[in-house]
């Protein structure tokens, strides 16, 4: 009878474990051919905030408003618009890029629509692709935004839905914003 009692109990353990596993596994989506109509409806549902760290945000001077990466620069300044603080931090490349480096002209486009970007500090890569969400969800991924990326690359990012992770890349991110420099914006 204890063995019966045992083994029950080891069972519903074992179901109330595998239930807490598929929980947190339901908070994970992986993101491949989804990922920029993905990113842009949780861009476009932010309510309080959006932190963005990306490597290249490559915008091509002949970009109309059709371009994927002119699509999500259009729905950060939406946002800030909204009243959301939307806060970017890119990198800025090495001097020798300048203004050739790929992510100049997106960086400018975000700065003259009043949307708070910087440049990483200069000493080191930022090579991250993430974006935090209202304090909630977390995007992590290899995905740059440019149209090679978003449209002809391979690519894969994980969107989370984790307040603690989203407190962690929250003060990463906050850590770096303090060592980066604002875009000037053309007067």
């Amino acid at each position: 009878m204890t063995f019966g009692w045992v083994a029950r109990s080891a069972i519903i353990a074992l179901a109330c474990l595998g239930a807490a596993v598929a929980e947190d596994h339901a908070r994970a989506e992986l993101l491949t051919d989804r990922y920029e109509a993905r990113v842009g409806a949780l861009i476009d549902g932010a309510q309080r905030s959006i932190e963005l760290t990306m490597y290249q945000a490559n915008l091509p001077a002949d970009a109309d408003d059709r371009h994927p990466v002119h699509k999500l620069l259009d729905r950060l300044i939406a946002r800030s618009k909204a009243g959301v603080s939307v806060k970017v931090v890119l990198d800025a490349g090495t001097p020798e890029d300048g203004a050739a480096w790929p992510s100049a002209i997106a960086a400018a486009y975000l700065a003259e629509h009043h949307v708070d970007v910087h440049w990483d500090e200069d000493d080191r890569t930022t090579h991250t692709k993430s974006m935090v969400v209202d304090g909630r969800w977390c995007l992590i991924g290899s995905t740059n935004w440019s149209f090679s990326a978003l449209r002809k690359n391979r690519e894969q990012s994980v969107l989370l839905d984790d307040d603690d992770l989203a407190k962690r890349m929250a003060a990463s991110f906050e850590a770096l914003w303090k060592k980066s420099r604002a875009v000037e914006r053309d007067r």
